[in-house]
């Protein structure tokens, strides 16, 4: 033995192998706080002041963290029908949209898009007809509605925009075509 060197002590292979567990798991048990810490949630996010408290959403669209817009109905009262309300989502804050040439008293009932340039929200007037709009990126605009149907949804997806409804108390499905909509045939059932 040499003089000066302190002894060391080597620990049984049993004691080894559960110290080295032990690492192991207090480091897994770190990892997984940290990652549940970061783990994001649901958080409250409150629409325009201008938007009065009985107002209703309907639905929703998002292209992203920063582009999304909701629709529904800016009520007036329980037994008044509202106006149509359209908000946007910039990533921070709802905003309220304008509506500019939009005078009638309803509510948007769907909304769906094939891209940030295209925006379709579909509605009804207080009167019951059918209020079709369009967002082209940068204002929303009414756009007439195919004749004799009532709509109730759109929806997108693959790059292609439909109309859900009925006419003349059979559904309907309409496809846009770049100009129009076009009838197409309603699955059985």
């Amino acid at each position: 033995m040499t003089r000066g060197l302190p002894r060391t002590r080597r620990l049984p292979l049993a004691r080894r192998l559960l110290v080295a567990a032990l690492a192991v798991a207090m480091t897994l048990v770190a990892v997984m706080s940290s990652a549940a810490a970061e783990a994001p949630s649901w958080q409250h996010v409150p629409v325009p002041a201008e938007v009065r408290p009985q107002a209703g959403l309907n639905e929703a669209v998002a292209f992203g963290p920063d582009r999304a817009w909701t629709v529904g109905a800016d009520a007036v009262g329980r037994q008044a029908p509202g106006f149509p309300l359209v908000l946007r989502w910039d990533g921070t804050a709802w905003k309220r949209q304008s509506l500019p040439g939009i005078r009638w008293q309803g509510e948007l009932l769907s909304i769906a898009a094939t891209s940030p340039t295209a925006v379709w929200a579909v509605g009804r007037d207080s009167a019951g007809g059918t209020r079709l709009l369009r967002h082209d990126g940068k204002a929303w605009t009414e756009s007439p509605p195919p004749g004799g149907v009532a709509l109730t949804r759109v929806a997108a997806g693959g790059g292609e925009t439909w109309l859900i409804g009925s006419r003349a108390g059979a559904q309907v499905l309409l496809r846009r075509d770049g100009s129009g909509w076009q009838d197409m045939p309603v699955p059985p059932g």
